[in-house]
């Protein structure tokens, strides 16, 4: 099978230990129905404790708390692994943070920035991001049920394009412009989709998406970046934060209380957020193409899910909002502890997108607020 892999994906080395935003804390841990046999087969201790700790609902779920695994020891390792061996442990946790997608008629794999070093190593290697393809057996299974190669086909050739458009963002004003056609181009494809126009989205695609790139979008109702400070309100007063991240997700959590507690009444005036955010992008260049890096790489992992959704609108939106929501708290971070360092930022990365990218209720709820 044609696998297609993110540049840096066989560089990537678990630190274990080392790992200050362990992943073996702050989410459940979804499991298979073969993980789920395996641990009921165990005997004694070992087996009532998994047993006390796998739920059974809509899908299989291991630590369903979503604290520090019972699994974890006080060297941060994980003794489940330890003592039975690598293969035993959940499909989830021998994956992560490789990601998989196959797609029938190729799979590609990225290495996913909720995890701390996969977030240090897309910092490091974002000007050089290419997908590297190769003939390998896939690892995993097809991710969905959609068989149309002319779309799937359409919807690479648009992701490279937006991609290459990306890429080429020198300065703010591109940036902005480059985000609006893309939302242009959305709403086009979700309108010929509507309407059972698929030439529209398999027979042209870089004609379709040139148009829009030769569109005049200054008269859109939706500053698509910075956001107005209005709407990160609205963000921000989405399920995307709670009380429990206090003990989930303590970083996160701090950054969220100094937006509440301090920046909120400063950030909801429009010009006070404009100088902060302008003063941010002057103070650190190179920022911007850190952000406009982190969308592309959104388009990498997620766009795909247009195969099978056919959301063009919304698979699109949700990487600008992700962009602008990283940016609001490097924002936040930066005015508190006067650094942002390529460490911090891959932290800001890291818990964020933990938080923000495995919860359809999460991003439901932010995509209603555009």
């Amino acid at each position: 099978m044609k696998i297609r892999e993110i540049s840096f994906h066989k560089n990537f080395k678990c630190t274990a230990s080392e790992c200050s935003e362990n992943c073996c804390h702050g989410w459940q841990i979804p499991i298979n129905k073969d993980d789920f046999v395996r641990f009921s087969n165990e005997n004694g201790v070992l087996g009532l404790k998994l047993s006390a700790y796998s739920i059974i609902g809509s899908n299989y779920v291991f630590n369903p708390n979503s604290k520090t695994c019972p699994f974890r020891n006080k060297d941060r390792l994980c003794t489940l692994q330890i003592k039975k061996g690598h293969d035993f442990i959940p499909q989830a946790c021998r994956d992560y943070p490789r990601f998989y997608r196959n797609y029938g008629e190729f799979e590609e794999r990225y290495i996913d920035l909720s995890c701390l070093h996969g977030a240090e190593m897309f910092l490091s290697e974002f000007e050089n991001m290419y997908l590297n393809e190769y003939e390998d057996e896939a690892g995993s299974k097809p991710c969905g049920t959609n068989d149309d190669a002319d779309f799937l086909h359409a919807l690479d050739n648009t992701r490279k394009m937006m991609i290459q458009a990306l890429y080429e963002v020198k300065d703010l004003n591109a940036l902005t412009n480059t985000l609006n056609h893309m939302k242009r181009y959305a709403e086009l494809a979700q309108e010929a989709f509507i309407n059972g126009d698929t030439g529209y989205l398999t027979e042209n695609p870089f004609e379709a998406f040139a148009f829009c790139m030769n569109t005049d979008t200054s008269s859109e109702d939706l500053r698509l970046f910075p956001f107005p400070a209005k709407t990160l309100e609205k963000l921000m007063y989405t399920r995307f934060y709670g009380d429990r991240l206090k003990t989930t997700q303590n970083t996160l959590y701090k950054l969220c209380r100094h937006y509440y507690d301090k920046y909120e009444h400063i950030l909801y005036a429009e010009d006070k957020w404009a100088n902060m955010a302008r003063g941010l992008l002057s103070k650190y260049p190179y920022l911007l193409r850190h952000l406009a890096a982190y969308l592309i790489y959104y388009l990498y992992q997620y766009y795909f899910k247009t195969y099978e959704d056919y959301s063009f609108r919304r698979n699109i939106l949700m990487g600008i909002i992700h962009m602008n929501m990283v940016f609001m708290l490097e924002v936040i971070y930066e005015n508190e502890h006067k650094s942002l360092t390529s460490s911090e930022k891959a932290r800001l990365i890291s818990v964020y997108n933990r938080r923000a990218f495995f919860s359809e209720l999460i991003m439901d709820d932010m995509y209603k607020c555009l």
